[in-house]
């Protein structure tokens, strides 16, 4: 009864250790090269139980290449002697009942056409991996006892995981490229036994390898995808422990590796984990080191563990330590990691990491223009500015450091401190980080005076520059009155008319169109705009019917100028008047209008007047003056025709001087005959009397002019003077005692004041043009 009991638990005993033999099975059976040495001429068999030669040598045509893509790899020149060939001391005896793997990586340059053998057995049905030839530039080929299977696209300079896989229970040879089946074969019976070692990096006599090989297996299993995938990254271990250490995690770095930080920031302490793993499978790892982290002939840098890993990394687990790192000046640093452990394979204890980098620091510098520096703290001076006129300026920042300026904060870009004008980052805030060695970007501040005069403000950029970290720059300038327009307006005869003023028409008649061309000017230094509907308009219509028959354009540039034609026509005798507006873009003339008006005869017929300089000498009155002198003077007046018809002076002599009295009087200059006719504005000529006093005291003579004004005729009037100024006397304009208490020059000098005042009022005009 016990006995089939004991049989059951017997076969159960070994169904099970059956079961824990193939999960134990961590490493390949027959060959496993990790190449992890990096230094010597010998590399281990690490598989288990391992066939052929348990430490084999490397051969003069193959070195080590640190880091590899797992730990350290071969490298291998392309030797075409057996001297590059590793002989595995193992001879194949498989038949077509055994499964088998062969996988590794690969890093092979491209652009060669030469044969390259990878791995295979001379005399064993020639079992061979091979590129180019008919394998094709860029693939691997198997050939001998199974039918030619490639892996393509593996040779470019770049490592891959290649793998075939012969399974003797399906009859198929599979082939995998990073883990990602890539052809099959079926039908496939291979028997491979031979006489001759199996060789890696080579085949007999043939090229071998020129690049890199590392992690080499050979398996007397068929791998399955999934199996080849989740071990292809990672070296596999035995029962001992094993250390590797990677930064980034599963991103190895070899015991006498280099750890290349690259650039970081001078002055400031940059932190790095560093991931320790247990490789093996079975037993745990220690770290035997005090401290169990050494830091190591630190140079141009401090580095310190700041959290140390554990001393105990059991199988399969990993562990990290962290190292702050702190370039004491810019330019290269180094120092070296060592890690005391009890790993007993290759030469790993301790093992030991290179690190090393370049300290840099960023530099700003602000610019505008763009190469054209301002200093911190400086001051940008801007010309050219208008009050109310938007000036656009770009700045540029430019990193002369050797290492990336950040712009820091959320707006690095702030403006304060702003003075008569508006001011603002337009466009958005610039591009960060600036790139070192004269990296740039660029930023717009919009800037608008508010007044005429100085105007100012500040621009603060913050970044993380040592000694700049707020670069600060004044801003100003001084801002000149915005371009404006002037608008001012001529008669038909060229003189102005003043906005809000007079013009006085003459030579009207009732019911008698008068026509007449106005010009508009722009003497301002903007264009001027007429914004009215019409452009002229007529309003206020007195005794009269007015019209623009012509209107100007709508803008008059600076400078320039344009004309409209009016015509009136007086409906009766007698006053007339209308108003003139033209709505336009003048600041302080907005509209400009003004009173056109006239005295309409009931016929066409001369009009007589007669003055001194701007005063009327009446019909019939005197002219005084007072304080002249004994000695000779002139005295000059305006003979003036307003009417409609031309004036006719019909005296012979043309002026009669009768009544001196105490004094000779002389025409020099006498008035032409006739007058045309005032058409819009009145037509004049000049009448001159030399006068010289007999003797001191009073004088006086009467001027006589005859003409077919029909109301005045004879025009005439009395000259009278004084030859001091009289002690006593009524003063006013009559009788030869009478006149202004200013003596001699008295008219001409109230007359030259008159014109002194007109010629004030003309340059207060033109100086508010």
């Amino acid at each position: 009864m016990l006995r089939p009991f004991k049989w059951a638990h017997l076969l159960l005993l070994a169904v099970c250790l059956g079961a824990v033999s193939v999960y134990a099975q961590t490493v390949p059976e027959v060959l496993y090269y990790k190449f992890n040495e990096g230094t010597g001429g010998t590399t281990a068999n690490d598989a288990n139980p391992g066939q052929g030669t348990a430490t084999v040598n490397l051969n003069t045509a193959n070195t080590w290449s640190t880091p590899g893509q797992l730990g350290a790899a071969c490298i291998s020149g392309g030797a075409s002697t057996t001297g590059s060939i590793i002989q595995t001391g193992w001879t194949p005896n498989w038949g077509s009942s055994q499964s088998w793997t062969v996988e590794f990586w690969v890093n092979t340059p491209t652009g060669s056409t030469t044969l390259y053998y990878y791995c295979g057995c001379p005399t064993a049905g020639s079992w061979r991996v091979f590129t180019n030839g008919v394998a094709g530039a860029g693939n691997l080929l198997m050939r001998g006892p199974v039918t030619d299977i490639s892996i393509p696209g593996c040779i470019d300079g770049t490592w891959h995981h290649v793998a075939w896989v012969y399974n003797a229970a399906t009859g198929t040879v599979t082939s995998y490229r990073d883990g990602v089946q890539q052809n099959q074969t079926t039908g496939q019976a291979p028997n491979i036994v031979g006489s001759a070692n199996y060789t890696v990096l080579g085949y007999g006599t043939n090229t071998g390898v020129n690049g890199l090989v590392d992690d080499f297996r050979v398996w007397a299993t068929a791998r399955t995808q999934a199996e080849i995938a989740a071990s292809m990254n990672v070296e596999l271990g035995g029962g001992d422990p094993e250390i590797d250490v990677q930064r980034p995690a599963a991103s190895s770095i070899a015991s006498g590796g280099n750890d290349a930080l690259g650039d970081i920031r001078t002055g400031v302490a940059s932190q790095y984990t560093y991931t320790i793993e247990n490789l093996g499978a079975t037993n745990t790892l220690n770290l035997t080191g005090t401290p169990l982290v050494a830091i190591n002939n630190a140079t141009n840098c401090t580095a310190t563990v700041t959290t140390p890993p554990s001393a105990a990394i059991t199988a399969g687990g990993t562990t990290t330590f962290t190292v702050d790192v702190t370039p004491t000046a810019d330019g290269a640093f180094s120092y070296e990691i060592s890690i005391a452990n009890d790993d007993t394979t290759g030469s790993e204890d301790p093992y030991l990491i290179n690190v090393a980098g370049t300290g840099v620091s960023p530099e700003i510098d602000v610019q505008r223009p763009a190469a054209t520096s301002i200093a911190d703290g400086g001051t940008d001076s801007v010309g050219g500015t208008v009050q109310a006129t938007l000036t656009a300026l770009t700045y540029t920042i430019e990193n002369t450091g050797t290492g990336p300026l950040t712009l820091t904060g959320g707006t690095p870009v702030t403006i304060t401190n702003v003075v008569n004008c508006t001011a603002v980052v337009s466009g958005g805030q610039p591009a960060s980080p600036v790139a070192a060695g004269g990296g740039t970007a660029t930023f717009n501040v919009d800037v608008t005076p508010t007044a005429v005069g100085a105007w100012s403000f500040e621009i603060d950029i913050a970044s993380d520059d040592g000694d700049e970290a707020n670069y600060d720059i004044t801003v100003s300038g001084t801002a000149s009155a915005a371009p404006a327009p002037e608008m001012d307006v001529q008669d038909p005869g060229s003189s102005p008319v003043a906005d809000g003023g007079t013009l006085a028409v003459f030579g009207t008649v009732a019911g008698v169109s008068l026509p007449g061309t106005f010009t508009i000017l722009n003497n301002g230094s903007a264009t001027l705009n007429l914004t009215g509907t019409p452009v002229v308009a007529i309003s206020g219509l007195n005794n009269c019917a007015a019209t623009v028959t012509t209107q100007p354009g709508a803008t008059i540039p600076v400078t320039g100028s344009d004309t409209f034609d009016l015509q009136v026509t007086p409906t009766a005798a007698g006053a007339w008047s209308f108003v003139v507006s033209i709505d336009n873009n003048d600041a302080d003339e907005n509209p400009y209008n003004f009173t056109v008006s006239g005295n309409a005869q009931a016929v066409a017929a001369p009009e007589m007047e007669v003055r001194k300089l701007s005063a009327v000498i009446a019909d019939g009155s005197t002219d005084s003056v007072t304080n002249t002198g004994t000695l000779p003077f002139n005295v000059t007046y305006t003979i003036v025709n307003q009417g409609a018809a031309a004036l006719s002076l019909t005296g012979m002599p043309t002026v009669f001087i009768n009544g001196q009295v105490n004094c000779t009087a002389t025409v020099t200059t006498s008035p032409t005959s006739p007058l045309a006719a005032a058409s819009g504005s009145e037509t004049t000529d000049t009448l001159v009397i030399q006068v010289t006093p007999t003797a001191a005291g009073a004088f006086s003579f009467t001027i006589s002019i005859d003409n077919d004004d029909a109301d005045e005729n004879p025009y005439n009037w009395t000259f009278s003077g004084h030859t001091t100024t009289p002690s006593t006397g009524s003063g006013g304009g009559g009788g030869s005692d009478g006149g202004c208490s200013t003596g001699n020059e008295a008219p001409y000098s109230w007359m030259l004041l008159l014109g002194l005042l007109s010629l004030g009022a003309v340059a207060i005009r033109m100086h508010k043009a």
